[in-house]
């Protein structure tokens, strides 16, 4: 029997932040012309807003080009965006010690798995109000021949402030993966050939 073991896809949320792949409609300043775009980041310094078309395309321009209500939501969003960039997400599995029991001629064993996540913040400044939401794939494997299955465990854990140039570590709620094998009695076999003189 073929095992999967639990995998985990995790994203890091920010309050007031769009999830990465949302788009926006985003209007010129002249009320002309609309277009549909996922707001990816802003320079504070030169007031360049960059953007990612349905299409791929990465586009950069001035947010002077906007109406005030879309330069409005780049200034909000783009400290987070910044902050984001500055962000470093890497994942541990942790594999627990397993169980083994017997059900008559099956034996199943159970093995503990958890995660840690950990966030690192590479700049020199605080972020502040972090969470982190994560999906566990787990395959439930059922005592007997039945088809495997896909558990989806969710789970959000709040971290808060993250230090300048600091890890925090973060864990996930632990999953227990079961496995069943059919281990029939061997049979006796009787006695063996004859060979001749």
């Amino acid at each position: 029997m073929k095992l999967t073991i639990p995998f985990l896809i995790c994203s890091l949320a920010f309050p007031g932040l769009l999830a990465a792949g949302d788009s926006h409609l985003f209007t010129s300043r002249d009320g002309t012309k609309t277009f549909r775009a996922e707001l990816t980041g802003y320079n504070t310094f030169d007031k360049t807003v960059t953007v990612r078309r349905p299409n791929g395309h990465i586009q950069r321009f001035q947010a002077a080009l906007l109406s005030e209500k879309d330069q409005e939501y780049v200034r909000d969003r783009g400290p987070v965006l910044a902050a984001m960039a500055c962000l470093e997400i890497s994942c541990d599995m942790d594999r627990g010690k397993s169980k083994k029991s017997r059900e008559g001629q099956w034996e199943h064993k159970q093995t503990p798995y958890n995660y840690t996540i950990s966030l690192k913040n590479t700049r020199n400044n605080y972020l502040d109000d972090v969470s982190v939401d994560y999906v566990i794939f787990c395959e439930r494997n059922p005592k007997g021949s039945g088809t495997p299955t896909i558990e989806k465990i969710k789970g959000s854990k709040e971290v808060g402030m993250l230090l300048p140039v600091s890890t925090e570590d973060v864990a996930t709620e632990k999953v227990v993966q079961n496995e069943w094998t059919d281990n029939p009695p061997i049979p006796r076999s009787g006695g063996g050939g004859g060979g001749g003189g």
